[in-house]
């Protein structure tokens, strides 16, 4: 009946210990499992569809990167998986949130998807009639500019304002071109590079 009372207690508080780190662990698992079941599954999936409606409903979005994302989510959503499973939580709540934070940063995009193919399409059609109604214009001062010569003399000035409206149309034929070859393209433009462009 002699015991070691020291070695006993000794052993009994390291027990405790333990004990102690696994209740924090045993907390903390229930919401982390709740982002690995539930959470990042469903932004996952409300982000797939909604990245498919935007598609159904016109807009390219493909520059976005949408489901490269979801690909890259789900693989390092097996590897957290893993990691949960061996209770090596340290890190995972973090990672967890990043993973929904990049999932919801593409619905600010989307909308500015859809803001910009409004004014695309309220735009484009009077913007390039503009550039028309100048290219002729210029084209006309061009056709008049001999005549005009002929029989007054120009301020050099006056010339060189000429010169520069005609540097400027150019320029401004070039971004048209641009924009047609986007908007014209066999491959649909995302709205925000027309709008750039514009």
């Amino acid at each position: 009946d002699t015991g070691n009372y020291d070695d006993i207690d000794l052993q009994l508080t390291k027990i405790r210990k333990i004990c102690l780190k696994l209740m924090d662990v045993m907390e903390s698992l229930p919401p982390l499992c709740s982002y690995m079941a539930t959470i990042i599954p469903e932004k996952a999936a409300a982000l797939k569809k909604g990245a498919e409606d935007m598609g159904k409903q016109g807009y390219p979005i493909h520059h976005l990167l949408v489901y490269d994302t979801l690909q890259k989510v789900e693989f390092e959503k097996e590897n957290l998986d893993r990691k949960l499973q061996q209770f090596e939580i340290l890190g995972l709540e973090p990672a967890f949130k990043n993973i929904i934070e990049r999932l919801d940063a593409f619905y600010p995009l989307f909308e500015k998807e859809k803001a910009a193919k409004q004014m695309v399409e309220a735009d484009y059609e009077t913007t390039y009639q503009r550039g028309n109604d100048l290219e002729k214009r210029l084209a006309k001062l061009n056709a008049d500019l001999p005549r005009i010569k002929k029989h007054y003399v120009l301020e050099d000035s006056r010339l060189a304002s000429i010169e520069v409206i005609q540097r400027d149309i150019s320029e401004l034929n070039r971004i048209k071109r641009g924009l047609d070859t986007l908007v014209l393209s066999g491959t649909k433009q995302p709205y925000t590079l027309q709008l750039a462009k514009i």
